[in-house]
């Protein structure tokens, strides 16, 4: 199996030589063929020391985004210009495991059908070096749906028709991924307006239309700092809203509506606590009428509804 790795790069510094190692240490019957690397014109000096320096890797595979567009366009001139049928992404911050390709290689393998798949990964700290548990392993009250993964003796699920589990609470990360790249084409790879949760949105087009396999253990370390795009949960939520609003207006997802716009409204009510928390009473307002407005037979809408108006008039209270 030949695989392309494709990674967005943004002013990393030494995080990225440390992606990129930990995808050359990765060992298994595989092969990756190459190591793409897409710039989004980055300027720091640390950073473009590390680029010369990987420029002497006959694997690496160095590209200039027109630009500062993002990560999703810079997701997509990788997965155009790869090689390889196999398409794993990783996080110019983020580090693959040891095993992380075999995982995914066995997976595929032991079940020809299946066209992507993902896994668990943990969180770690970039200042202390602590490891949190597996994600998804320590939240299977919301992720119930992977018990059965995490179960297993071989701590692999593959399921038919993941959207509904997709649409209640995702069981993926971009880092996780490894996709046939024919697939990722045919769904019009990352929308590239979205300048977050693009891999949801794309998640949610992938499930709709075919089997996924995911594999009950830790295959990549995501590192969290000062500079994670995803550091802001209110901003986090807002893209979300804006992705599932898309995906409302695709005709293959008109059986999905009431599922659609529950997860809509659960993102306006986390930020409209947020922001009330943050005193930003008029925004939390705003959050709330979103809710309602979306699930108007919501109890928990109206609750922050209600909270949200009390708290703007009577803010001291």
């Amino acid at each position: 199996m030949k695989i392309s790795v494709v990674i967005p790069s943004f002013e990393p510094g030494r995080y990225l030589n440390e992606a990129v190692k930990s995808v050359t240490n990765q060992s298994g019957k595989f092969e990756v063929i190459e190591i793409i690397i897409i710039d989004d014109q980055s300027k720091d000096v640390e950073t473009l020391s590390v680029y010369e320096e990987l420029s002497e890797n006959p694997l690496v595979k160095l590209l200039k985004n027109h630009g500062n567009r993002g990560s999703a366009v810079a997701r997509n001139i990788g997965l155009h210009c790869a090689k390889c049928e196999w398409v794993i992404f990783l996080d110019a911050d983020d580090i693959l495991l040891p095993g992380s390709i075999q995982s995914r290689v066995s997976l595929l393998r032991e079940n020809p059908k299946i066209l992507w798949c993902g896994g668990d990964f943990v969180q770690f700290d970039d200042q202390s070096g602590v490891f949190g548990d597996p994600y998804f392993e320590s939240r299977l009250d919301k992720y119930d749906f992977l018990v059965p993964a995490f179960n297993s003796e071989n701590k692999m699920l593959v399921w038919e028709n993941p959207i509904q589990s997709f649409l209640k609470m995702t069981p993926a990360n971009t880092s996780v991924i490894m996709a046939a790249r024919s697939i990722l084409l045919q769904a019009g790879g990352f929308d590239e307006d979205l300048k977050m949760q693009q891999d949801l949105h794309l998640f949610l087009r992938l499930a709709l239309r075919y089997d996924y396999g995911f594999i009950a253990k830790p295959l990549m370390a995501n590192r969290q700092h000062l500079k994670n795009t995803t550091a802001s949960q209110v901003a986090t939520n807002f893209w979300a809203i804006k992705a599932l609003n898309k995906i409302k207006k695709l005709p293959e997802f008109s059986l999905y509506q009431k599922m659609l716009n529950a997860k809509i409204a659960n993102n306006y009510i986390s930020n409209a606590y947020i922001l009330q928390q943050s005193s930003k009473y008029k925004e939390a307002l705003v959050s709330s009428l979103g809710a309602v407005e979306c699930r108007p037979l919501y109890i928990k809408s109206w609750e922050i509804l209600l909270s949200s108006i009390l708290r703007l008039v009577f803010p001291f209270s």
